[in-house]
């Protein structure tokens, strides 16, 4: 799945994924800027261009999990950055976490089943069925095997 790269596949925090996008997933992608030397002299420059290396490492990342996970969009709903120090070596650079949830737009399935889910039920008889369903639709399993209904 290539993504365009004019289009936009990651909102940031206030900024809404497009209506017609179901969520797929909420996942956490960690990173780290490059290393710096810790002196105190120029650091806030230093610090600016950590920032801003860890962004874009972030960007790139999410970007790669997008189409590793068959979706179309992201929604970055939660951040946590800091500082981090090797005493030893007396380098620093940034730390992020980043949680967002994975969205995929109605009718892009990646396996191209336009939208439907594969089930398999068990039977009485151990045996596997499988069932394609459209979501939102009933399936033929009733509530008593529910319990034997796993993904395909």
């Amino acid at each position: 799945m290539a993504l365009d790269p004019d289009s936009t596949t990651i909102y940031w925090h206030r900024e809404l994924p497009p209506r017609d996008a179901e969520a797929i997933g909420d996942h956490t992608i960690e990173a780290t800027s490059h290393r710096i030397p810790g002196t105190p002299p120029l650091r806030d420059d230093l610090w600016d261009g950590c920032y801003h290396d860890l962004m874009d490492r972030v960007r790139v990342r999410i970007h790669q999990e997008i189409a590793r996970l068959g979706g179309d969009c992201a929604h970055v709903v939660s951040e946590d950055i800091e500082p981090r120090r090797d005493e030893r070596s007396g380098e620093m650079w940034m730390y992020g976490r980043f949680e967002y949830t994975l969205y995929r737009r109605h009718g892009n399935d990646p396996a191209g089943n336009k939208n439907t889910a594969k089930l398999s039920a068990r039977s009485d008889t151990d045996s596997w069925t499988s069932v394609t369903a459209s979501p939102g639709a009933s399936t033929p399993l009733g509530d008593e095997q529910a319990d034997g209904v796993r993904n395909a």
